[in-house]
């Protein structure tokens, strides 16, 4: 009868040593994530930092050459239009 209660108390000591090796594992692997996590966090926020830059100035050139560009093409359509409307139709 003694060598049940040995079976089930090695069992129990088994149980008890994978679950504590298994919440030792998922506590390395929980801190090597969050270091992961934070170091491509940090990653992110610098790469979004530079993209945000580029835009900036591309939208700054877009604001400041856009409406002359659209002011010159429109410019040039009143002139193409009053220079081509002196001239005759050929039929």
């Amino acid at each position: 009868m003694k060598f049940i209660f040995y079976i089930i108390y090695a069992i129990l000591i088994s149980l008890i040593n994978i679950s504590w090796g298994n919440a030792v594992v998922f506590a390395i692997n929980v801190f090597y994530f969050g270091i992961f996590l934070i170091a491509l966090t940090i990653c992110l926020l610098v790469f979004i930092l530079q993209l945000t830059k580029v835009f900036l100035k591309k939208l700054l050139l877009a604001v400041i050459y856009l409406p002359t560009i659209i002011y010159l093409l429109f410019k040039a359509s009143v002139f193409l239009t009053e220079f081509f409307d002196k001239f005759s139709p050929p039929w």
